[in-house]
């Protein structure tokens, strides 16, 4: 049988939140970390970039700290990827007012 901890045993006082010291991360120290709401930190710690639990359980996860904060460090470094536009004809490529491009391009009267 799993052997459930307290909220002191996870590094979790209820009056303050989650101590961001501890070794050993639950999904509160994640939430709390990025100043989000529990709620809103589920869909961060199911990404598949997202470092892997230290066990595989789909309830109680932990995340080693470390792993966690070298996964936001290097997700912070990384170069963002432009998206690519659903419509091409509307890409500025010069400094010229929007109209004006549409109309070179014979889209606007």
């Amino acid at each position: 049988m799993e052997k459930r901890l307290t909220l002191a045993q996870a590094g979790i006082n209820p009056a303050v939140g989650p101590d961001l010291t501890s070794e050993v991360w639950a999904i509160a120290h994640v939430a709390n970390f990025l100043g989000l709401e529990e709620k809103s930190a589920y869909s961060i710690v199911n990404d598949p970039d997202f470092p892997n639990p230290i066990a595989n359980k789909q309830r109680n996860r932990r995340w080693l700290a470390l792993d966690v904060r070298s996964h936001f460090a290097n997700k912070s470094k990384k170069p963002k990827q432009k998206k690519s536009n659903s419509n091409p004809e509307l890409v500025l490529d010069s400094f010229e007012p929007i109209s004006y491009q549409l109309r070179s391009k014979g889209k606007v009267a």
